[in-house]
């Protein structure tokens, strides 16, 4: 057998036992015995290999050593044949065992048809799909009997039952908490799984406590031969890129490890690629995360180094007796510090002194004691990164020049003159040439500093500074600033026109100048708990790049929510643009009628644009000005429980939804666009004038609480369907009618209730006339908004119905009507009743013959250029007259040109 042959037949094998995922853990340990042989055989053909390079038709003729070991042999080189072999052997070895036959289930066909429907079993990919219903109702016979029909087209099957009871069993008894630290450990890898669960199967619960903090501590050996695989195949500078993440960075930035890594010489752009197509990292978003798994990996692999070789320290035993006994070497590049809660380390004053290449600090300490009792002599110059909260130091050592650094996050540092100090270093810092992020947040004894032009972001949250340098607005680079807590600033910071990000949160700030203007790339402004803030000019709408306003009394976290915190708080979002992706939002708890018209972005004024407003108890009214916004085509102010009423609206919307307003009374406004879609649905409080408003408009179609049919519905009826008389008239060829369906729903909640809303709503129309029945038919879909409480309503809409026939033959009418029939396509909300209003009857009398195409569309050619139209119009109640108009122009009957009623 050639070698290529035998290797397919493998892999075959494992892509297919690979696909069943809900076996993984047994499947594995079953699967093991062939793969130790298949490796066992790829040894032997290697060995082997020049015994048969003398044959004839090149075949490669694999044989098995004498060793007991069994093995595949094929010489017709019938690859297909030799897959199945190996399928079926492995397959034995795996002991898989059909599940029995059985018969006679009564009642779940329909099931089976249902799931049958949702595989593609022609596809190759995995498909899970899960069966979800009470208890009892027949879910695992449903996948019995669905495996029993399907199975015998794989080649490997197997059928696990009760695998939810199977895995409780080991945590009934005090295990849940220590099955989920286990988890956490494995990183929630089947692998890792596996080996643990395998490691600890059969211990005690003590036994579980006692082996644990090895389990924390060290990688097991199965796991890490496995990962390692794919760290072996990387270059030189991508391992190293491997170990800087997994040993420092942990979870990353890109950009800041772009930018930390940037002179490393490490190719970090390309090398950031390969990590993550061999999977050793994933990346989405701008953030990258290592798995816990092979994060410590590759600390076990820095660990096997001798202490005076290693690049990376974090074990904080070993890093004290490093800091406390100056025996740090210029092999460290990096020290990750984590001290616990009651931890005291000592630091001596020359402890960096022989770690001339550190570039990576970092040291956290949380309710500890670290201690530098005679400062330091130096910090490496080549340090690029220093994160060190709560650092002991008030000055920087005067060796230190921190020209490598490019960022420096010191929060709860006992700094109070930053830079002073610092060996050939100007009060300007101009020096920092490569700073990008600095953090002086809750720096409580600083209350001045120089900052450096190539800063990209500043954070200065809570700290004591009382202004900001004159050369900031020179800053060019500075994308971000956030001076949140910083009460002692009074007036708006002076920054520079191109930043990007403000956060002013608790600041003594009293207004926001009309210089807000020159702001000009200004995307996020953040002011909450500015209890100060009076007046804010209305040059913030000019600002054509913000994104996002925050300006709240109340509040103090930049990333607060709108649900939470003060009931007044309330958002307004606009999107526009093309499919509305670019958007602006303000979220506010000011008086909505006085920041609002203040902040409209000008550009909404005249764009196509969409409004949504929301706030369960923070709005009460609409500021008038949204009717200046002449391009708004949507209104969204569903769950906005306390408003009471809507201003006049413009007549460019298409939509409004007003879903859940429980509160809602007024709409001082009409709606004159027939396209329009009205969403009243749990508007239970509104007025009379409000109501007939909503169902006597034109619209698409409108959604409201209601009891019954509306009266002006001069066709009703209790149930979902309804006959309307128009005898001695004849069947029309086309109408155009008004319907109302009354709806209901249970009021029993359930989880059926919220899974299931209400989707559509479809007619149905037929026409009899001197006892001949005919069809309608009409192209309209009828598409309703999410329903999914409970309480009768009432869902309106227009639709326009022809023949999809020839009309009747010309005789005497003796008898006409048209039913209608309404059905709701939901399995909780059912027809109540129904009504028709008729608006517009059309009938066709033509002198002469359809041609075969024109019959199919329903569309008739005159004769001559004459056509007879006959409108039908209603004079009252089931009192029709008809009258004739003739139209020279037309060369055939449209439905656009129906006369109006």
């Amino acid at each position: 057998m050639k070698r290529t042959a035998m290797d397919n037949a493998i892999r075959s094998s494992v892509v297919v036992l690979g696909s069943l995922a809900f076996g993984y853990m047994s499947l594995e340990l079953g699967y093991k015995p062939f793969l130790e042989k298949a490796e066992q055989y790829e040894r032997s053909v290697q060995s082997q290999a020049s015994q048969h390079q003398q044959e004839q038709d090149g075949q490669e003729e694999a044989r098995w050593d004498n060793n007991n070991i069994e093995g595949w042999e094929e010489k017709n080189d019938n690859e297909a044949e030799m897959i199945n072999k190996v399928a079926s052997d492995v397959t034995a070895v795996l002991g898989f065992t059909p599940s029995k036959d059985f018969d006679d289930f009564v009642g779940i066909e329909s099931q089976i048809r249902e799931t049958k429907s949702k595989l593609i079993l022609q596809s190759e990919q995995v498909k899970i799909i899960g069966i979800v219903d009470p208890a009892g109702i027949g879910k695992t016979t449903t996948a019995r009997v669905l495996y029993n029909q399907l199975s015998h087209g794989f080649p490997f099957n197997t059928f696990l039952e009760n695998i939810r009871g199977s895995y409780e069993k080991p945590c009934d008894y005090g295990f849940e908490g220590l099955a989920r630290e286990v988890t956490g450990l494995a990183g929630n890898l089947p692998l890792g799984l596996r080996v643990m669960g395998s490691y600890l199967r059969g211990m005690s619960r003590n036994e579980w406590i006692e082996a644990l903090p090895r389990l924390r501590s060290s990688l097991d050996r199965e796991i890490e031969s496995t990962l390692r695989f794919s760290y072996d195949a990387l270059s030189d500078k991508d391992k190293a890129l491997f170990l800087h993440i997994a040993c420092f960075f942990g979870f990353f930035t890109v950009y800041q490890v772009k930018s930390c890594l940037e002179k490393s010489g490490l190719d970090v752009n390309h090398g950031l690629q390969v990590l993550a197509q061999r999977s050793l990292l994933s990346i989405e978003k701008g953030f990258g995360t290592m798995h816990s798994l092979l994060k410590q990996m590759g600390r076990e692999i820095v660990k096997k180094q001798s202490l005076e070789e290693r690049q990376f320290l974090w074990d904080t035993t070993e890093i004290s007796n490093v800091l406390e006994g100056d025996t740090g070497t210029g092999k460290v590049l990096g020290i990750h510090l984590d001290i616990l809660k009651g931890e005291e380390i000592q630091i001596s004053k020359s402890a960096f002194d022989g770690m001339n290449n550190l570039q990576f600090l970092y040291v956290m300490c949380m309710c500890s004691t670290l201690h530098t009792p005679e400062g330091l002599n130096c910090l490496p110059n080549k340090l690029r990164l220093i994160d060190w909260n709560d650092c002991p130091l008030r000055f920087w050592p005067s060796k230190f020049s921190g020209k490598f650094l490019v960022e420096l996050i010191m929060q709860h540092s006992k700094f109070e003159k930053l830079w002073e100090g610092i060996k050939k270093l100007p009060s300007s810092i101009g020096r920092l040439i490569n700073l990008q992020e600095l953090d002086l947040s809750r720096c409580v004894g600083l209350k001045r500093f120089n900052g450096c032009s190539s800063l990209k972001i500043l954070e200065l949250r809570d700290s004591a500074i009382e202004e900001l340098p004159p050369s900031m607005r020179t800053w060019s680079c500075l994308y971000r600033l956030n001076m949140s807590g910083c009460r002692n600033l009074k007036e708006f910071a002076n920054v520079p026109e191109n930043i990007v990000e403000l956060v002013l949160c608790s600041t003594g700030i009293e207004e926001v100048p009309p210089q807000i203007e020159n702001l000009f790339r200004l995307r996020k402004l953040i002011m909450y708990g500015c209890k100060k803030l009076k007046t804010i000019s209305p040059n913030i709408s000019k600002l054509e790049n913000l994104e996002f306003l925050g300006l709240r009394v109340y509040g103090f976290l930049e990333h607060d929510d709108i649900d939470q915190y003060h009931p007044d708080l309330y958002e307004v979002i606009i999107e526009w643009g093309p499919d509305f992706k670019r958007s602006w939002k303000l979220r506010s708890d000011f008086d909505v009628h006085y920041i609002l018209p203040k902040c409209l972005p000008q550009k909404a004024l005249t764009s196509p644009v969409s409004l949504r407003f929301r706030g369960r108890d923070g709005l009460v009214t609409i500021p008038d000005c949204i009717g200046r916004l002449s391009g708004l085509s949507m209104l969204d102010v569903k769950r906005c429980r306390k408003l009471v009423a809507l201003p006049q609206l413009p007549c460019s919307l298409l939509s409004i939804d007003a879903n859940c307003c429980e509160y809602l009374k007024i709409i001082d406004s009409s709606f004159q666009n027939p396209k329009i879609c009205l969403n009243f649905a749990y508007c239970s409080d509104l007025n009379q004038e409000a109501r007939n408003l909503i169902q006597t408009s034109a619209c698409k179609y409108a959604v409201l609480p209601g009891q019954e049919v509306p009266a002006h519905f001069t066709h009703r009826a209790t149930s979902g369907s309804l006959t309307i008389s128009l005898t001695p008239t004849p069947l029309p060829s086309s109408f155009r009618f008004k319907a109302c369906i009354l709806l209901s729903k249970d009021n029993i909640y359930s989880f059926e209730m919220v899974r299931n809303s209400l989707k559509g709503v479809s007619c149905r129309v037929r026409g009899k006339q001197n006892g001949h029945t005919v069809q309608y038919v009409s192209n309209q879909i009828h598409h309703t908004p999410d329903l999914a409480g409970c309480g009768n309503h009432i869902y309106i809409c227009e639709d326009f119905f022809s023949l999809n026939q020839d009309c009747p033959e010309t005789e005497e009418t003796t008898s006409s009507e048209l039913s209608f029939v309404f059905i709701v396509h939901d399995t909780i909300w059912k027809v109540k009743g129904c009504g028709v209003q008729l608006l517009e009857l059309l009938h066709c009398s033509i002198d002469g013959k359809e041609t075969e195409d024109e019959e199919s569309m329903g569309i008739m050619k005159p004769k001559e250029n004459n056509l007879d139209v006959m409108r039908m119009y209603r004079r009252g109640p089931g009192i029709y007259q008809s009258s004739t108009v003739v139209d020279d122009s037309a060369d055939h009957f449209h439905h656009a040109n129906a006369l109006r009623r």
